[in-house]
């Protein structure tokens, strides 16, 4: 399990605390945030075929496979913010000013569950898979399916999903969510790995990241904005 001590955090006089992804878009105007409350209660997190829980901040410990998932251990937070259209992206943060440098590229210094979740990272034993994509609706979700071990790297399965209900009229509004994994392997930052992600379109994408990966391309990565 992640340690989170001997750390400079990114803000220190935060509190930790945890809130669900309305937190990530109380900005939208009143007239669509009953939809969207009805939206985000209709898709709670579903626990994985291993145990590990989908829900935002939990932590899973890996069973042995025989792939050496034991020394892998994990946990995960999801922010969601109005802005679009998002090209589908990852970037390895493996430093306080990573953190830095990805909360201020996307005005969101002042988002508590994010800025709390970096600053609890101690990149000395953790680095952090930052994965963000545009979603049509605040109902969807960026759901993670899967972390492993492959290859000398960190592969990680999500999808962005439909949380809303058959019935339920979602508001039309592009999104941007980002999933983050804080993963340590073996008490050690992992330095490169894989996303596999199925977008909102169905299409599957595989999105490498890495330490020396420092400019966006081919669909990965981190830029300017």
């Amino acid at each position: 399990m992640t340690r989170h001590g001997g750390r400079t955090g990114i803000r220190g006089d935060l509190p930790w605390q945890r809130r669900d992804v309305l937190g990530g878009f109380a900005g939208i105007a009143a007239a669509g945030s009953l939809a969207i409350a009805g939206c985000l209660d209709a898709a709670p997190g579903d626990p994985d075929d291993d145990g590990a829980t989908d829900g935002d901040g939990e932590e899973d410990d890996s069973d042995d496979d025989g792939t050496g998932n034991a020394d892998l251990s994990y946990d995960t937070e999801s922010v969601m913010w109005s802005a679009g259209p998002t090209e589908t992206a990852v970037v390895l943060l493996v430093d306080n000013d990573d953190a830095t440098r990805w909360l201020e590229r996307r005005r969101l210094e002042d988002d508590e569950s994010a800025v709390a979740f970096l600053d609890g990272t101690s990149f000395d034993e953790a680095a952090v898979i930052a994965l963000e994509a545009g979603v049509p609706t605040p109902c969807h979700s960026l759901e993670l399916d899967d972390v492993a071990l492959e290859d000398g790297g960190v592969r990680v399965e999500a999808a962005i999903r439909d949380g809303s209900a058959t019935d339920e009229d979602c508001p039309q509004q592009e999104m941007t969510v980002a999933r983050f994994v804080r993963a340590s392997v073996g008490g050690e930052a992992p330095t490169e790995g894989t996303v596999h992600l199925v977008d909102r379109d169905g299409t599957e994408r595989s999105l490498g990241f890495s330490v020396e990966q420092t400019t966006e391309g081919s669909g990965s990565g981190d830029s300017d904005e």
